[in-house]
């Protein structure tokens, strides 16, 4: 058996968390795209996407450059697994911190060594003067350590104002993060998860909120005294973006653009009136304006469809797509016919791609219609004996089940409509329909006998284990044995 490996498909897309960018100066810019499968750049306003780096960061979670990204090059980075600097913009990586980093804010203007700030999964605000080298804490004041969203004055070198948003309130700081004090805004539960400061904070003092449920709050004193925008969707709002010509200290600003459940949220004046656009794009994860003094173009990442780009002075306000290159989808799930040769089925799934098939060995790939839609799908089986086309998907909603290869969905039938982990499949006589055995996330097994039609529970002498996978047996006899592996103290 040959040694090597080659690849047959490339999918392009996938779930884009956050976007930066970086002046070069003369108005360029280049724009970073933070994914789970490693850093993309532009240098082209969006249009064309290349990775950073040949061995990428996995899982990344925030992305922002240096104030002196045109000389330095440096770049910094979040994953649920730390916080990451590069001196030579995303090729290589070291590691400076370790532990779930959430968002990274750099304040403007604060000399050679850039001051950062990083809010954390469950250290709340960290700070270096040094930028990145070394850490330290930046909580007085803090009542919740879960920080999803840091957002500074770009005059904080000066101001020392800056805000922090957690699930449970919202914070700001009056001495450059070395005390935080809540921030009342009229809300039962307020949960804060994205913030932004107008580039022209020092004479309009603007800062906008968005919250999970309750829509865009904005401030015009600095943050003292809040209001729920008018013209904006209720619900959630997911990013928030100025356009720079804000920074050029005039009355006379550019755009804010806002991400609801309901598209994107466009203002010409401030935030005083509102325009949607983009209906067809929810979920939105990032937003920014593309270039250093130009605001024509305007990137939106997204949960599983990659990014749009929007040429703000084309008539109909126009969303297209904007992937080439950007090859950000990751798939945890593939099976394979048993009889490949004669049925050349595969079938992939991953947490944030729809499942996909391919008919001619992994070449090409559409995804699956009807039925199915936005499930999470954990696994498939197929009969091993490769009778007929019936293929089961264990979801977040249950077993769906095909019956033509995985073009088509069954919803899930009475006793496997539950989380399932994963699904194996047996076959038994040759009269008979396979055996399929389910586990479920709570350590339960179900087992259906006709083909996913009915399902039964099944006795479980294991207690206080987390099912992680199944592998069953059989034989034309109808011989049966069930493998189950397991995370805990019972091994497997």
């Amino acid at each position: 058996m040959s040694g090597s490996w080659d690849c047959i498909a490339r999918h392009e897309g996938g779930t884009v968390v956050a976007l930066a960018t970086a002046p070069l100066g003369d108005g360029i810019a280049a724009c970073f795209a933070a994914t789970a499968t490693g850093l993309f750049r532009s240098d082209d306003s969006g249009r064309r996407w290349i990775p950073t780096s040949e061995t990428p960061l996995p899982l990344l979670t925030a992305v922002a450059p240096s104030a002196h990204f045109a000389e330095n090059r440096l770049l910094f980075a979040g994953s649920h697994t730390g916080f990451y600097r590069s001196d030579n913009a995303g090729h290589t990586w070291q590691q400076m911190l370790s532990g779930g980093v959430f968002t990274i804010a750099v304040v403007p203007d604060s000399g050679r060594e850039d001051r950062l700030f990083v809010g954390t999964a469950q250290d709340g605000i960290l700070r270096s003067d040094d930028g990145g080298r070394t850490w330290a804490g930046a909580n007085p004041g803090l009542l919740d350590l879960t920080i999803l969203a840091l957002a500074f004055s770009p005059n904080a070198v000066d101001d020392q104002t800056g805000f922090a948003a957690t699930a449970s309130g919202l914070y700001r700081t009056r001495n450059g993060g070395k005390s935080w004090r809540e921030v009342a805004l009229s809300l039962d539960e307020l949960a804060v998860q994205c913030l932004a400061v107008s580039p022209a904070f020092a004479h309009k003092r603007l800062i906008l909120a968005g919250t999970e449920t309750e829509g865009l709050w904005r401030s015009d004193d600095g943050g003292t005294q809040w209001n729920r925008v008018a013209g904006v969707p209720e619900g959630g709002i997911g990013a928030i973006a100025f356009s720079s010509p804000f920074s050029l200290h005039s009355d006379t600003g550019g755009s804010i653009a806002v991400a609801t459940d309901s598209g994107v949220a466009l203002s010409h004046d401030d935030g005083e009136t509102w325009e949607m656009t983009g209906q067809f794009l929810p979920p939105i994860l990032a937003l920014v304006y593309d270039g250093e003094s130009d605001e024509k173009t305007l990137l939106a990442g997204r949960y599983r469809h990659g990014i749009a780009r929007l040429h703000t002075e084309q008539s109909g306000n126009a969303w297209s797509p904007s992937n080439a290159g950007l090859e950000a989808t990751y798939l945890t799930t593939l099976v394979a016919s048993p009889t490949l040769d004669d049925d050349p089925t595969l079938l992939a799934a991953g947490p944030e791609t729809r499942l996909q098939v391919s008919h001619d060995g992994g070449r090409t790939w559409i995804e699956a219609a009807g039925g199915i839609g936005e499930a999470v799908v954990h696994g498939f089986a197929i009969p091993p004996d490769g009778a007929g086309d019936l293929v089961v998907a264990a979801t977040g909603a249950g077993i769906y089940r095909s019956r033509d290869r995985g073009e088509t969905w069954e919803l899930p039938t009475n006793g496997s409509d539950v989380s399932i982990e994963i699904v194996a499949c047996g076959m038994s006589a040759e009269s008979k329909p396979p055996f399929i055995f389910a586990a479920t996330y709570d350590g339960r097994l179900i087992a259906s006998d006709d083909a996913g039609v009915r399902w039964n529970a099944l006795r479980v002498p294991i207690v206080g284990e987390t099912m992680l996978s199944l592998a069953c047996s059989s034989d034309d006899t109808g011989s049966r044995t069930l493998y189950v592996g397991t995370a805990g103290n019972g091994g497997h």
